[in-house]
């Protein structure tokens, strides 16, 4: 999946390396009560394009916060996915 939606981003990482990669994000999601398919595939992408400890590097500190909230997993994705709509609007904006 991710060799086909993001080719030119992870085009030479090697397989195994990818799937690794999406074990440990799926288990945070889950960890973190994410737990529905397309909740957790939405989480996956915004670690593809945030990075891997995107919510927990401190980088982004919404996102620490939005995921240590007592929030349903889907609430939490939403929010997620929500201020990284405003943060690519304001870099088109920019």
């Amino acid at each position: 999946m991710i060799e086909k939606h993001w080719p030119g981003t992870h085009r030479d990482t090697p397989a195994e390396v990818l799937r690794g990669r999406v074990q440990r994000t799926l288990a945070a999601a889950r960890s973190a009560g994410i737990t529905e398919a397309a909740d957790a595939l939405r989480y996956l992408n915004l670690t593809l394009l945030l990075g891997e400890d995107f919510a927990t590097s401190g980088r982004y500190r919404w996102a620490t916060r939005i995921m240590n909230a007592r929030l349903s997993g889907t609430a939490k994705v939403a929010l997620l996915m929500d201020k990284m709509s405003e943060m690519l609007e304001d870099v088109m904006d920019a």
